[in-house]
Protein backbone atom coordinates (compact mmCIF):
# COMPACT_ATOMS: atom_id res chain seq x y z
CA UNK A 1 0.00 0.00 0.00
CA UNK A 2 1.19 3.72 -1.10
CA UNK A 3 1.61 6.50 1.54
CA UNK A 4 -0.69 9.38 1.37
CA UNK A 5 1.17 12.48 1.76
CA UNK A 6 -1.38 15.27 1.84
CA UNK A 7 0.31 18.00 2.35
CA UNK A 8 3.09 16.95 -0.68
CA UNK A 9 -0.18 16.40 -2.64
CA UNK A 10 -1.47 20.11 -2.28
CA UNK A 11 1.92 21.80 -2.92
CA UNK A 12 2.07 20.00 -6.18
CA UNK A 13 -1.17 21.11 -7.15
CA UNK A 14 -0.43 25.05 -5.73
CA UNK A 15 2.68 24.81 -7.68
CA UNK A 16 0.96 23.18 -11.06
CA UNK A 17 -1.66 25.85 -10.76
CA UNK A 18 1.03 28.72 -10.64
CA UNK A 19 2.41 26.65 -13.86
CA UNK A 20 -1.20 27.07 -15.46
CA UNK A 21 -1.23 30.39 -14.59
CA UNK A 22 2.24 31.57 -15.62
CA UNK A 23 1.51 29.56 -18.99
CA UNK A 24 -1.87 31.91 -19.32
CA UNK A 25 0.13 35.12 -18.57
CA UNK A 26 2.52 33.73 -21.40
CA UNK A 27 -0.16 33.42 -24.09
CA UNK A 28 -2.06 36.43 -23.24
CA UNK A 29 1.50 38.55 -23.46
CA UNK A 30 1.95 36.02 -26.72
CA UNK A 31 -1.22 37.53 -28.03
CA UNK A 32 -0.57 41.05 -27.31
CA UNK A 33 2.92 40.85 -28.68
CA UNK A 34 1.12 39.54 -32.06
CA UNK A 35 -1.26 42.10 -32.38
CA UNK A 36 1.50 45.01 -31.97
CA UNK A 37 3.15 43.55 -34.80
CA UNK A 38 0.28 43.64 -36.66
CA UNK A 39 -0.49 47.57 -35.89
CA UNK A 40 3.53 48.21 -36.79
CA UNK A 41 3.51 46.01 -40.28
CA UNK A 42 0.30 48.00 -41.15
CA UNK A 43 1.87 51.15 -40.15
CA UNK A 44 4.93 49.96 -42.16
CA UNK A 45 2.66 49.44 -44.99
CA UNK A 46 1.45 53.13 -45.14
CA UNK A 47 4.73 54.71 -44.39
CA UNK A 48 5.86 52.65 -47.89
CA UNK A 49 2.74 53.79 -49.88
CA UNK A 50 3.68 57.33 -48.85
CA UNK A 51 7.60 57.03 -49.59
CA UNK A 52 6.32 55.42 -53.12
CA UNK A 53 4.08 58.47 -53.64
CA UNK A 54 5.99 60.91 -53.23
CA UNK A 55 9.16 59.39 -55.11
CA UNK A 56 6.90 58.04 -57.73
CA UNK A 57 4.89 60.58 -58.40
CA UNK A 58 5.18 63.99 -56.51
CA UNK A 59 8.29 64.31 -57.03
CA UNK A 60 8.46 63.58 -61.02
CA UNK A 61 5.84 65.97 -61.26
CA UNK A 62 7.28 68.66 -59.87
CA UNK A 63 10.33 68.15 -61.73
CA UNK A 64 8.50 67.76 -64.94
CA UNK A 65 6.81 71.22 -64.26
CA UNK A 66 9.59 73.13 -63.48
CA UNK A 67 10.73 71.45 -66.76
CA UNK A 68 7.72 73.14 -69.12
CA UNK A 69 8.07 76.36 -66.89
CA UNK A 70 11.40 77.45 -68.02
Amino acid sequence: MSNINFEQDQREDLHNIKDAQSLSDQVVKLKKLEDQLEEKEKELKELKRNIELVSGEVIPTMMQEKILIQ
